[in-house]
């Protein structure tokens, strides 16, 4: 259409400071009730993302994409978790993703990754 940016969209990759992930979190609408509302987290590497959502106190995986081979994140493998080359992938950004938001586990009195994670 030929609309210029705005100065401020820099168009940058998020993983070009050497960060090799992001995570990004959501409460849903109105007020971010972080004690009874569910949380909803997204882990992104320039591989995989895995969705997750926190009820009370159980974590729950419902989606795993490989952004190479499924950009458009049609394919959910989530339903091949535990074959020996999914496994491995989403228990390591499980681990990345209880690390970096312990807070918010611990605000909750979850205390590790196992006592919270739901199959």
């Amino acid at each position: 259409l030929n609309v210029p940016l705005h100065k401020s969209f820099k168009g940058e990759s998020i993983f070009k400071k050497g960060k090799n992930f992001t995570i990004t979190e959501n409460a849903g609408s109105r007020n971010s009730d972080l004690m009874r509302k569910d949380l909803y987290f997204t882990i992104t590497t320039d591989r995989y993302k895995l969705m997750t959502f926190l009820k009370e106190k159980k974590l729950f995986v419902y989606n795993f994409f490989d952004l190479k081979k499924d950009p458009r994140e049609i394919n959910n493998l989530y339903a091949k978790k535990n074959e020996d080359k999914y496994k491995k992938i989403i228990n390591q950004l499980l681990i990345k993703l209880f690390s970096e938001r312990k807070k918010i586990f611990k605000f909750r009195e979850i205390n590790s990754l196992n006592e919270c994670l739901v199959d």
